[in-house]
């Protein structure tokens, strides 16, 4: 094996290793909620002066909220889901097991599935539309 080989081995060795860190886990959490605030923001044409005016905050605040350089918390993510109006859902998953999120609408006979989630391919839901709509 070449030495360009064995470093490489060595470095996907250390990266695996890192995901099994409760450091990783929690990023992780907070770049997956910073990644759908910023899309749920652009597919609603909200920039982050209009998001800092809504919290009462500074705009560089925002900046730093969604950027990753300010401590996520429980409160903050609320506050942050409110003024998008949005609720923020939690959910644990067991060990093994991937979560799949379906937002069904409390007012009609419909649902929201996302075409893709934050961090890994999306495999379809094995029932239909209807389906959902139905059990709503």
């Amino acid at each position: 094996m070449s030495k360009a080989r064995q470093q490489l081995a060595r470095v996907h060795g250390i990266l695996a290793r890192s995901r099994d860190t409760l450091d990783y886990k929690i990023e992780s959490a907070c770049v997956d909620f910073t990644e759908e605030a910023l899309e749920i923001m652009a597919r609603r044409g909200i920039g982050k002066a209009d998001l800092a005016r809504k919290l009462g905050v500074s705009k560089p605040y925002v900046t730093k909220l969604l950027g990753g350089g300010a401590n996520l918390t429980l409160e903050s993510m609320v506050r942050l889901a409110e003024a998008l109006d949005c609720r923020l859902s939690t959910h644990l998953t067991e060990a093994g097991f991937s979560p799949r999120w379906v937002d069904v609408s409390e007012n009609t006979d419909s649902c929201r599935i996302p075409s893709q989630p934050a961090s890994q391919k999306f495999d379809p839901l094995p029932f239909a539309h209807d389906a959902v709509s139905a059990a709503a």
